[in-house]
């Protein structure tokens, strides 16, 4: 992906962008983290933490600058994502980022429940496809 094609997805209103997270992390089967000896998480100002996600690795790539400099893109299968991690999101009453920016006050935060209906009802529109997650 070149910087042009970057640049236009991150310049995407909110309602879109979102659309194109969900698209991409369903036609990838993926989300992509930042790790530096551990997944980086932020904190919002009511001291929640938030759990940032990417739908690709150049997205992640972009937010490893200042404090998580030197942090490395990871990624996670999406199946895994849903079943190992958004329960401990859950229980730790975590929010998730969608498509975090450096400085960015527009960023998608959502409940993790919220996201994994979300995705799961997708892919169910778009491909046919139940996913059955007991939290749900």
């Amino acid at each position: 992906m070149n910087i042009k094609e970057i640049e236009n997805v991150l310049s995407l209103p909110k309602e879109k962008l979102y659309k194109t997270f969900l698209l991409r992390v369903a036609d990838y089967n993926q989300i992509w983290v930042l790790d530096d000896d551990g997944i980086l998480l932020y904190g919002d100002n009511e001291g929640r933490r938030i759990f940032p996600i990417w739908p690709e690795k150049e997205f992640a790539n972009l937010c490893a600058t200042d404090d998580w400099i030197g942090a490395k893109a990871l990624s996670i299968d999406l199946e895994e994502f849903l079943t190992d991690y958004i329960p401990e999101i859950i229980d730790n009453n975590d929010l998730l980022s969608i498509f975090p920016r450096n400085n960015d006050k527009q960023s998608i935060v959502l409940e993790p429940k919220e996201f994994a209906s979300h995705i799961v009802n997708y892919i169910l529109e778009e491909y046919g496809e139940k996913i059955e997650l007991t939290y749900l």
